[in-house]
């Protein structure tokens, strides 16, 4: 079986400088809050007269310790009011999201914090704006964000990176301004791609640490996803786990990790197994032992090489010996060296010779040969080690996700910047999208640019994390980070778009087809036919240029990139708008458009009309509304139904008309007499000159009419059949 350890395996170095910290403070200390997510460390601090407590309440004597998750500007100024001696362990990473946050609100902006509203860090953060931050941990959280803001982002330091992202390119899409400051440690983003890569590549994974540390839960979920995985707090916990008979076991641990518990861990499961070779990152440790006195020896060996010891020149010397005068080293031959006390440390840390055991290497600096008989030369390492230093936290800078440089030179092919002790240099192809040619380069000098660290084209293994180190130069682009957010607002930009989704958006153009409008950057169109519920009205008529408006969204083509949206969709329809301003009860008057056998419709406004049934023309009765109404005729009538949702307006002519207009039942009783008595006379007639040509009947055809005598003309069958159902004497 062959392990692989994660190389950034165990204590981050925030949480390494808050335990030596709280371990240098004499008789103890108070930390406020636990100094970390580990029951077992905290444990062994508590023996060591460190212990927490929950709130300044609870304090009662000796040093407070605010531990390297950080406090609020609140606790500081209360630790001040009550004199209270305390001592500072705050990440430097977090101290700098405390300065970003405490800048920003001061100048007027709203603070947006990205991570676990309940963790410490989260909460101090808090702190450095009054507590007034939005607090966004998922999706539903950004609906409490003012889309008209100017805001400030920060992120939680060991917050989910993938989850961050998303979250922080919803964030761009829903607001106007926003300002982000990308503030997860880089070490929590390499923890996550270590995870990830080892757990792709190995048949069980074990996570080391506890189950209340945020950054180690994480790491279990990433490797959960992809193998069999279990989280172990102690050593206890590998007896749960069945991993003999495997090939490749991964060790991933979380920043609150002791290193103890990795070697534990990582030694019961070699002693267990046949083969014991331990992997980290795919290289292979070397397991010897050696004592000071086996590497001094060996040093003497190259005693016999010439050594050139000129002032000013690094060496990587052992130490021999330390006391409260300094610290004795060989150069490793038969010349020895001594670093006084007040050049073994930098500036703001105290000389202690404990700190200096036998066989240790130094880096130090000729500054002096006062004895050049006895072949001693004195050292400086502040120096050196403050260069040391400054290296280490510019390469802390170079390994995030994103960094700044500004351009100092435009080279052959390329931009060259510095940051701290490190050359960068970015090639013409990852300056943006598209290849910049070299006389195009000279103006990107002065300029800032954000920049990743990549590997070069000639070098082999491009899977591999990128090495920053001193004295080489680093390859950088600023094209994947313009890639990666392109992909991302992309993706963002169609989850963003729904059909039937209300949205914002300014006309930016306006054409006879329809209006061109911008929604969170992105082009639609909103066609002439979805603008207004009357016909032939010009877009320009409905909308104006550079004015924003409500639109819903009517479809999507991702494949097209085409959005189309619709705006009368959102206003009232003519007949919604109508039955507002005209009720049932109210007049109207307007001109007959059409004449049916059923009535006539009347243009009530443009795009509105209403349907007089004929039974509703006049008191008096229409036999065909033909008969008593003409096209363009202009009448008024009443509102007497209306149906919004199926368009339909009733009027009525006769409601309108006088009393006196009506007919009688008299009338209409004497009407009816008199209509039979001139049918009754046809049809006698029409008998009688049936009789009279009966005789003729064999000699004639048969006659198709009659014809009566009194000058009234001929009668049709069906005519005369019509009249018999009128009068209804086709029953008697």
């Amino acid at each position: 079986m062959e392990v692989i350890v994660a190389k950034s395996a165990g204590f981050c170095k925030g949480v390494q400088e808050a335990i030596k910290l709280a371990t240098s403070i004499d008789n103890g200390c108070v930390t406020l809050g636990k100094l970390i997510h580990n029951e077992q460390v905290i444990k062994s601090l508590e023996e060591k007269n460190i212990k927490a407590i929950n709130t300044l309440d609870d304090y009662t004597s000796g040093v407070l310790l605010i531990r390297s998750h950080g406090a609020g500007k609140d606790v500081y100024d209360e630790l001040e009011k009550r004199h209270i001696p305390y001592k500072d362990a705050t990440c430097p990473f977090v101290k700098k999201i405390h300065e970003i946050v405490l800048k920003n609100y001061n100048d007027g902006k709203k603070i947006i914090i990205i991570g676990d509203k309940n963790h410490p860090e989260v909460i101090g953060t808090n702190g450095w704006c009054g507590y007034s931050a939005i607090i966004v941990s998922n999706e539903e959280d950004i609906a409490k964000i003012d889309e008209n803001g100017d805001y400030c982002v920060v992120e939680q330091t060991t917050f989910d990176v993938k989850e961050y992202e998303k979250l922080l390119n919803l964030i761009k899409i829903k607001c106007n301004l926003v300002a982000n400051n990308s503030t997860i440690c880089y070490t929590t983003t390499r923890r996550q791609e270590e995870a990830e890569d080892i757990s792709k590549k190995c048949d069980l994974v074990l996570v080391l640490g506890s189950r209340t540390s945020s950054n180690t839960t994480k790491l279990y979920n990433i490797c959960k996803a992809n193998c069999p995985t279990y989280l172990i707090e102690n050593k206890a916990d590998l007896e749960s786990v069945e991993y003999k008979n495997l090939k490749l076991v991964g060790i991933v641990a979380g920043a609150s990790t002791p290193q103890e518990l990795i070697m534990e861990v990582k030694n019961t499961m070699s002693e267990s197994q046949e083969t014991k070779n331990v992997v980290v990152e795919d290289v292979k440790e070397e397991k010897t032992t050696s004592s000071f006195a086996d590497l001094y020896e060996a040093s003497k060996k190259k005693a016999d090489k010439a050594m050139s010891i000129k002032l000013g020149k690094e060496f990587t010397v052992t130490v021999i010996s330390a006391n409260e005068k300094g610290i004795s080293v060989s150069f490793g031959g038969k010349k020895d060296g001594f670093i006084p006390a007040e050049e073994a440390e930098v500036e703001g840390t105290a000389y202690d010779p404990n700190n200096y055991k036998e066989g240790d290497t130094i880096v130090a600096k000729v500054i002096d040969n006062p004895d050049a008989k006895s072949g001693i030369f004195w050292l400086s390492k502040k120096e050196e080690a403050q260069k040391a230093i400054d290296a280490e936290k510019y390469k802390e800078i170079l390994m995030q996700p994103m960094f700044k440089a500004t351009i100092t030179a435009a080279v052959p092919k390329g931009l060259t910047a510095n940051v701290g002790p490190y050359k960068i240099f970015v090639p013409s192809s990852q300056i943006k999208k598209g290849f910049v040619a070299d006389p195009d380069l000279q103006k990107y000098v002065g300029k800032e640019l954000r920049l990743r660290a990549i590997k070069s084209k000639k070098e082999e293994d491009q899977e591999s994390p990128v090495e920053i180190k001193l004295n080489k130069t680093i390859y950088a682009s600023q094209k994947v980070i313009l890639e990666e957010e392109a992909a991302a607002a992309d993706k963002a930009l169609w989850e963003f778009f729904e059909v039937d989704k209300e949205v914002q958006g300014k006309v930016v153009r306006i054409r006879d087809f329809g209006a061109f409008v911008k929604v969170n950057g992105f082009e639609c169109l909103a066609h002439k036919s979805n603008l207004s519920y009357k016909k032939n009205v010009a877009p320009s008529d409905v909308l104006e240029e550079g004015k924003t408006y409500t639109f819903r969204v009517l479809s999507v083509d991702k494949e097209k990139r085409q959005v189309s949206l619709g705006y009368k969709q959102l206003q009232k329809s003519l007949y919604e708008e109508a039955a507002e301003k005209y009720p049932v009860g109210s007049t109207v008057t307007g001109p007959i458009k059409s004449i049916t056998n059923y009535g006539v419709y009347v243009l009530i406004e443009d795009g509105v009309d209403g349907l007089v049934p004929v039974s509703e023309i006049s008191r008096k009765y229409v036999k065909t509304p033909a008969d008593v109404c003409k096209i363009d005729d202009v009448v008024t009538a009443q509102v007497i139904k209306f149906d919004v949702e199926k368009n339909k307006i009733t009027l009525s002519i006769k409601a309108l008309l006088p009393e006196e207009d009506q007919v009688s039942d008299e009338d209409v009783e004497a009407a009816k007499e008199k209509r039979a008595a001139r049918v009754s006379k046809k049809f006698d007639n029409a008998e009688g000159a049936k009789k009279r040509t009966s005789k003729k009947k064999e000699e004639v055809e048969e006659p198709q009419s009659w014809t009566n005598d009194d000058g009234l003309g001929s009668l049709s069958i069906g005519e005369m059949m019509k009249s018999l159902k009128e009068l209804d004497l086709t029953n008697d």
